[in-house]
């Protein structure tokens, strides 16, 4: 195998590259060396691969800015929601959600029996659900 100097976009340096001899042969019959044109070609053009870097980089920002101001709505959405909850439905969403509490637990602190606390649940799961809608 032979070996040609080429300039690496994403390193920004040159290396060596494993060619054909095929292609070690065409690469030399053009007379073009990358070290003569290096300073000149470099520092007036924009690589394609930066280019394209730039573009997945404000997509990725875009989408980014656009994900996080819906999930802020959402939030938003769900404190108000929540603040329409009669206190025991409260008490019951705080406890498994964000105490991480299990139904048996929440029973147990309620004082009453896990099959209550489940139906419970899903009532005021789909109230919520409801309530986001509009």
């Amino acid at each position: 195998m032979k070996t040609v100097k080429v300039y690496d976009t994403i390193t920004k340096k040159m290396i060596n590259v494993e060619v054909s001899e095929e292609v070690y042969v065409n690469f030399n019959r053009t007379k073009w060396k990358i070290e003569d044109n290096n300073a000149s070609f470099y520092k007036h053009e924009i690589q394609f691969s930066q280019v394209f870097d730039n573009i997945d980089r404000q997509t990725v920002l875009e989408e980014d800015i656009e994900e996080a101001a819906i999930t802020e709505l959402l939030i938003e959405k769900l404190v108000n929601a929540l603040k329409t909850l009669p206190e025991k439905e409260l008490t019951l969403i705080k406890l498994l959600f964000y105490d991480c509490r299990s139904e048996s637990e929440c029973a147990s602190i309620m004082r009453t029996t896990q099959q209550n606390i489940s139906k419970k649940k899903s009532r005021v799961l789909c109230k919520l659900n409801e309530l986001l809608k509009k």
